[in-house]
């Protein structure tokens, strides 16, 4: 793992959003102009990273997610270059001021498309604002996070559609029909991706996600940094054991013998706490795209 990458994963903990509700519906109200009487936090989601609230603007649900200080970081950096060059951010060559909070807008808008029967997050506009590919529905607003060293920071704040229904985790079991209906569900969230890539002229969804993420399988190799942390013997073993696997089946594999795997956009993260279902027990949705990468 490279130093800055390695950096960057100390920082997002470092950095991690720490407001209050107040703070967060205050930046709700002074974005998307509300009442605060008109603004409520039922409560808030898991997260890792960032920070995650079910909020109600009157009758109506939203996910209003507040993002991490790197991520947060890394988009500011790249407005302000676009501003100041006058260019949008897919025209830049340096992937490293493209951030992953504009992959995820990309794809939240391209997989809500009618054609291709997902139903996931979506942005929702801000007022007065044309959303383009290179400019999310986002806002920026001076928060508190988890390292008293480092707040107030300067974090992006979006709010999404709630995509109703439960979670597959919650139910007490499920059919055969309905794990089939995964993976019809996971296979068109890949080719719906695959047409991203095709059809982006601008190449910024491929900028966007080819990028390092430490939980992305390809990078199993930099698990040797943490396996000294596990107290148990066979436990380490075992995991010591997979690395060896991995590098001697992938890494130092003859060019003819190594496995030859679909390369794309992948989801990355689509296990039974990111797939919604409906009333019926139906796939109906997925959420989550926090871990997207090009794999």
């Amino acid at each position: 793992m490279s130093d800055d990458r390695s950096n960057d994963e100390v920082m997002r903990k470092s950095l991690k959003p720490d407001p209050s509700n107040d703070h967060v519906i205050q930046a709700i109200c002074k974005t998307y102009n509300q009442d605060p009487s008109n603004v409520k936090i039922e409560k808030e989601l898991e997260s890792y990273d960032d920070r995650n609230y079910l909020v109600r603007l009157g009758e109506s649900k939203f996910l209003c997610k507040v993002y991490n200080g790197v991520e947060s970081a890394k988009y500011i950096r790249c407005s302000q270059d676009a501003a100041a060059t006058g260019d949008s951010a897919a025209d830049t060559s340096d992937t490293k001021s493209l951030s992953s909070i504009h992959l995820y807008s990309q794809i939240w808008n391209h997989l809500n498309q009618p054609k291709y029967r997902i139903k996931t997050s979506s942005p929702v506009p801000l007022p007065g604002h044309t959303a383009t590919t290179t400019s999310p529905h986002v806002s920026v607003h001076s928060l508190p996070v988890t390292s008293k060293d480092h707040s107030p920071c300067d974090l992006v704040l979006q709010l999404l559609e709630w995509v109703e229904g439960t979670t597959m985790s919650t139910a007490a079991s499920l059919p055969i029909e309905t794990l089939v209906q995964t993976g019809t569900y996971l296979g068109r969230v890949c080719i719906a991706l695959d047409d991203l890539l095709s059809s982006d002229e601008t190449g910024t969804a491929l900028k966007t996600s080819d990028r390092y993420h430490a939980w992305d399988g390809k990078n199993t190799l930099d698990l040797q940094n943490f396996v000294h942390c596990i107290s148990n013997l066979e436990r380490r073993a075992l995991v010591q054991n997979v690395i060896e696997s991995f590098r001697r089946e992938f890494v130092n594999a003859a060019a003819g013998d190594k496995p030859d795997f679909r390369k794309g956009i992948l989801q990355g993260d689509f296990n039974d706490a990111n797939i919604i279902l409906d009333e019926k027990g139906d796939v109906s949705g997925v959420i989550d795209f926090g871990d997207t990468v090009y794999r």
